[in-house]
């Protein structure tokens, strides 16, 4: 190979990496400020994207799964269908506002079910919860006390801060047990 061609090729490279770190600092501090600035969010355990991880790795830690509910003992499955055997199942459906995206979407169908106490809901689980006339549907991603007693702190999978209310136990319309697709 020529030293023409060998020089080409180290330029087209060096452009290339050059082009890859600054899209990756770019990245990182488009993200990095909205996760630092919430006081809640402990920093350590979100590893919002460092410099270096940016730079080279994807990846973020793992998200708790929700806490188990149905015991393979209640589920039946049979040719032409499947039984769920479950204490005040409710039917829950979805509409299109992508912050569970994507985990739940419209279209999909659910099974809820009421917790009796506000020790039933656990990190990880997705709850449906009224806000004003809304009901959204989050994960919870935080569990504390205050003077009023016990609430939860949720977040939509797909959206990059958490919801700002703190809600209680009697907010909670249904925690999350099944999804069909």
């Amino acid at each position: 190979m020529s030293w023409g061609k060998l020089f080409t090729l180290g330029m087209m490279t060096l452009v290339f990496l050059i082009g890859w770190v600054s899209s990756a600092l770019f990245f990182v501090g488009m993200f990095s400020p909205d996760i630092a600035a919430i006081p809640e969010i402990d920093l350590k355990k979100t590893n919002p994207l460092s410099p270096l991880t940016g730079l080279f790795v994807m990846s973020s830690d793992e998200m708790m799964s929700p806490h188990d509910r149905v015991a393979e003992e209640q589920i039946k499955v049979y040719d032409d269908r499947v039984i769920l055997l479950l204490d005040d199942p409710q039917w829950s459906s979805f509409t299109d506002t992508n912050s569970m995206d994507p985990f739940l979407d419209e279209g999909a169908n659910a099974i809820e079910v009421m917790p009796k106490y506000p020790s039933d809901v656990h990190v990880g689980d997705v709850i449906s919860y009224r806000d004003g006339a809304d009901s959204v549907i989050h994960r919870v991603v935080g569990v504390d006390y205050d003077d009023s007693g016990v609430y939860y702190l949720l977040k939509g999978d797909n959206n990059p801060i958490r919801d700002s209310a703190k809600v209680r136990f009697d907010q909670i319309e249904g925690l999350l047990v099944a999804v069909v697709y």
